[in-house]
């Protein structure tokens, strides 16, 4: 019996250990555009080392861009832009304006350590 008990103890221990922080690390789950677009600027709770944008998909549209001389990290996606401080917790969105009467959605990944944290960008 006692070894049953340590075994699904450590089957608990090794499930709970795999799971990344229910948080999204600080970063928001959904962040909102108008239709005239403009910039946002959203903070988490822990630094990242990247981030990329996905399509609707599910399909990876944007490609980062290190910029050395100014220590940051881009990414652009159609009518999406992302630019942050490497090792940085705060990133700068921007929208263009939406001439196209719908409504549209990207996905932001931002690594954190060897996890993501998940955003989804909607414009009006």
């Amino acid at each position: 019996m006692k070894h049953l008990f340590n075994l699904l103890f450590a089957i608990a221990a090794a499930m709970l250990a795999s799971c990344g922080p229910t948080d999204n690390y600080g970063y928001p789950g959904k962040v909102t555009f108008e239709k005239e677009g403009g910039t946002q600027i959203i903070e988490g709770n822990d630094a990242f080392s990247g981030f990329e944008i996905n399509d609707y998909n599910g399909k990876l549209s944007g490609k980062n861009i290190l910029d050395y001389d100014n220590d940051s990290i881009r990414n652009k996606c159609n009518w999406l832009s992302l630019k942050g401080g490497r090792l940085s917790n705060r990133i700068y969105i921007t929208a263009e304006p939406n001439t196209t009467g719908h409504k549209r959605k990207l996905y932001v990944y931002v690594t954190c350590y060897d996890q993501q944290a998940e955003i989804t960008v909607t414009q009006k």
